[in-house]
């Protein structure tokens, strides 16, 4: 299951989260969330933030993670 680190997680009721790991499965949804606490193995870096308000379209979501990170080119 995809591991992926945001600087910043915003929660559906828009609290915010910083150094969030978010799981993801294999389809790319949502499973859930912890803080990131030191070095974890098989997590990638993204950076950025991830808000689950408008990113998500449901809770728990089902958008693939393609939909969800896009690089924003100048």
């Amino acid at each position: 299951m995809p591991l992926r680190a945001y600087h910043r997680l915003i929660l559906p009721d828009g609290t915010t989260q910083s150094l969030s790991v978010v799981r993801f499965d294999d389809a790319g949804r949502y499973l859930s969330h912890h803080p990131l606490s030191g070095e974890e193995p098989f997590v990638e870096w993204v950076g950025g933030s991830l808000d689950l308000r408008t990113d998500i379209t449901s809770f728990p979501p089902v958008t693939p993670i393609d939909d969800l990170y896009q690089e924003k080119k100048p």
